[in-house]
């Protein structure tokens, strides 16, 4: 009988101190309890309502991504938004229109963000294993073409910064992840009751409590939300983020990780993961909806003013890239830098596109109601003047 979500290992660490013995110098790692063992919760009135709603909205993502045109584009730019949200969970950043500046811009810092997308798509169809979850940590901080190898980590760590006596959380000890990976793959190999939401939020908290690489743990665990999904026929899985709404919560996503250990059952993480999962379902179920008709508003827009050709490609640049200078557009589409400045003009004119405010060096355009729909944390400044001149 646990009386932990786990077992408690006494280490011991190297003696400095010769005039204190060997058994003062000790600390604790944490093991999540194999879930092979079965038997994590009982299911309640409460969980059984929040697995339908979260499943009902989850057919109606399913249904939205298979007829609407756009889904590539809203797809790219969802990668975009979950990476960014998931890396500042755990790092300090910019809000995601600086971030997206950056990437259109071809900026260094932007390659960090890029790197995390690239191994979310690499993600997708992949099954669970330490293997596995090793490459998709190589590509989240190296990216695709890198020679570095991530492996799991050789060395006890601390997150506090320091170990004590008391028996607290610190990762599971290496000669463990191993095991405690290969339990896990074990578990979604043959485990074919168990919902798979549920699924969802016991190898998350399995991964982080074992956290088994040296950096970018919060961020791979993230993945296995949607990479688990997919491997259950989930074809949306790829637009199912919920790093946005764990950043907006974060507090009470860390304490729902750090109280598991204690409580000695499941039920309340199982039940915030579930409830996460539906919220941000609906969220994006709902941005692809707004995404879709303020396309169609603008489209009809550029249409009634008897747009040429050049006037459509900087209109698709934008709603891929949502927010850029001139001068990359201009070398993309291979139009002349004056062209794509009176057309930029234009869509000002028509309140398509808005005037960055976050900058002063660059002077970026912004497709701000496109924006302002895909991150409810940015707080976006911009500016509807109807002319480049304008100040």
């Amino acid at each position: 009988m646990y009386q932990y979500t786990g077992d408690y290992e006494k280490l011991y660490r190297s003696n400095k101190n010769q005039l204190r013995p060997l058994e003062d110098f000790y600390f604790y790692a944490f093991t999540p309890r194999p879930l092979m063992d079965g038997s994590f919760f009982t299911p309640d009135e409460e969980l059984s309502s929040l697995l339908v709603m979260a499943h009902g909205q989850l057919g109606v993502l399913e249904g939205m991504t298979k007829y609407i045109s756009e889904i590539e584009i809203i797809r790219d730019l969802m990668i975009l938004k979950e990476c960014h949200y998931s890396r500042l969970i755990d790092y300090d950043g910019d809000c995601f229109s600086v971030a997206l500046k950056s990437i259109n811009a071809n900026r260094k810092e932007s390659q960090i963000i890029s790197n995390i997308a690239s191994a979310y798509k690499f993600s997708m169809g992949q099954n669970i294993s330490s293997i596995v979850l090793s490459e998709i940590c190589t590509i989240a901080i190296f990216g695709l073409e890198s020679n570095h190898k991530i492996r799991v980590r050789e060395d006890v760590v601390s997150l506090r910064g320091s170990f004590s006596n008391l028996i607290e959380y610190n990762p599971t000890s290496p000669n463990k992840i191993l095991p405690a990976l290969a339990d896990v793959a074990a578990y979604l190999e043959n485990d074919k009751i168990t919902d798979v939401l549920v699924k969802a939020a016991l190898i998350h908290y399995q991964f982080e409590m074992i956290h088994p690489f040296e950096r970018y743990n919060g961020i791979v665990g993230r993945m296995l939300f949607p990479m688990l999904l997919y491997a259950h026929g989930v074809k949306s899985a790829s637009f199912i983020g919920l790093s946005e709404f764990l950043y907006l919560n974060r507090n009470e996503y860390f304490e729902i990780l750090s109280t598991t250990q204690y409580s000695g059952g499941y039920i309340a993480l199982i039940k915030f993961f579930v409830r996460c999962i539906y919220i941000s379902i609906k969220r994006i179920s709902s941005q692809i909806e707004e995404f879709v008709q303020i396309v169609n508003e603008d489209e009809a827009k550029i249409d009634a003013s008897k747009p040429l050709k050049s006037t459509w490609l900087v209109y698709d640049y934008f709603k891929k890239h949502l927010i850029s200078e001139i001068k990359p557009i201009s070398e993309t589409l291979g139009i002349s830098y004056n062209t794509v400045a009176k057309i930029v003009n234009g869509f000002l004119e028509m309140n398509i596109l808005a005037k960055d405010d976050k900058q002063s060096r660059h002077r970026n355009f912004v497709y701000s109601r496109i924006m302002s729909v895909l991150s409810s944390a940015d707080v976006p400044r911009y500016s509807h003047a109807t002319n480049m001149e304008d100040k």
